[in-house]
């Protein structure tokens, strides 16, 4: 029987590490209005920890991906979450992989403390592997303070205004005024929010 993959539908994955579930959420909203938005695509979120049983599977599954979308929290000193700890290790600690990610296109974003030394360490380091490995990028990574924007009582409370913005490639133009910048990385809060723009081959 056709899957709607089958049919002709893109695939998105949607990856997140987190801790206290924050991350979770934000992949989770994110999905749920890219679904609205985009019913030829099929939006799919994952645990990062569950997308591979043994860690080579890691290896053997991100290679069938074409498109994903990273919510990573960064915890304690600049350690990944309990639940992304196993991806990171393989991820940073393994072997030497090549260009072997040229058909993934992908988007990062972290949620992290900029009062914190580390700040946003595991997405940065995870973006850069990434783009090293051949991926490429669909927008700049987006750190995400929550010094700033994320301490709210309710995740149904940040996400109307801290919403991820869905375009098409003809209206990327038009976006520079929601980005802010430094050390050459996206920073994301109320007034600059994080915009992803959805690639159909």
């Amino acid at each position: 029987m056709d899957t709607e993959e089958d049919q002709g539908k893109k695939k998105v994955t949607v990856f997140f590490g987190t801790q206290t579930r924050t991350a979770e959420g934000f992949a989770k909203a994110l999905a749920e209005e890219a679904k609205a938005r985009y019913p030829n695509a099929i939006f799919k979120v994952v645990d990062i920890d569950e997308y591979a049983t043994e860690d080579d599977e890691y290896e053997e599954n991100l290679k069938k991906e074409s498109l994903a979308l990273f919510f990573l929290a960064t915890y304690g000193d600049g350690e990944p979450t309990d639940n992304a700890a196993r991806f990171y290790k393989w991820f940073t600690e393994g072997k030497e992989r090549g260009t072997w990610l040229e058909n993934l296109q992908f988007g990062v974003f972290s949620l992290g403390n900029q009062q914190y030394e580390h700040f946003n360490k595991v997405v940065v380091v995870v973006d850069e592997l990434l783009h090293e490995q051949g991926a490429k990028h669909i927008v700049q990574v987006g750190l995400g303070d929550d010094d700033q924007v994320l301490r709210m009582t309710s995740l149904h409370a940040v996400i109307p205004e801290y919403w991820v913005v869905f375009v098409m490639p003809e209206e990327v133009p038009y976006l520079d005024k929601s980005w802010s910048f430094a050390n050459g990385h996206a920073i994301h809060d109320i007034q600059h929010p994080c915009s992803y723009v959805l690639v159909y081959d």
